[in-house]
């Protein structure tokens, strides 16, 4: 599997999953109390979406409708939500791991 994402949302991304400014959290974008999950912590890192908007949701397009905020194709497509998802969620991996198997499978366009 191979996704293609622009350049300086991957940099952004990988740099928040990296950084040690976020707890993990699983099911929701972000649980308040809790933190965040890897889409969720792009959510608000890259895009700026408040805590507010993304605590208890699940769903980033939903939230992106909510905020009139744009999503790249790749983002949007299912298969890359459910990889993601499934990283964080029911693999139990890491950020770091996380972004390092986002690296490998992400092209920077």
């Amino acid at each position: 599997m191979n996704y293609q994402l622009p350049k300086d949302l991957l940099e952004s991304w990988l740099t928040a999953l990296r950084s040690d400014k976020y707890d993990q959290t699983t099911g929701f974008l972000c649980e308040l109390d809790y933190g965040y999950c890897a889409i969720g912590v792009l959510a608000k890192d890259y895009y700026g979406i408040p805590e507010s908007k993304l605590d208890n949701e699940g769903d980033i397009n939903e939230v992106a409708e909510m905020t009139d905020s744009y999503l790249p194709n790749s983002l949007g497509k299912h298969g890359f939500q459910n990889w993601i998802t499934n990283m964080n969620d029911e693999e139990g991996m890491c950020f770091d791991e996380i972004a390092d198997n986002i690296e490998e499978h992400v092209e920077a366009i």
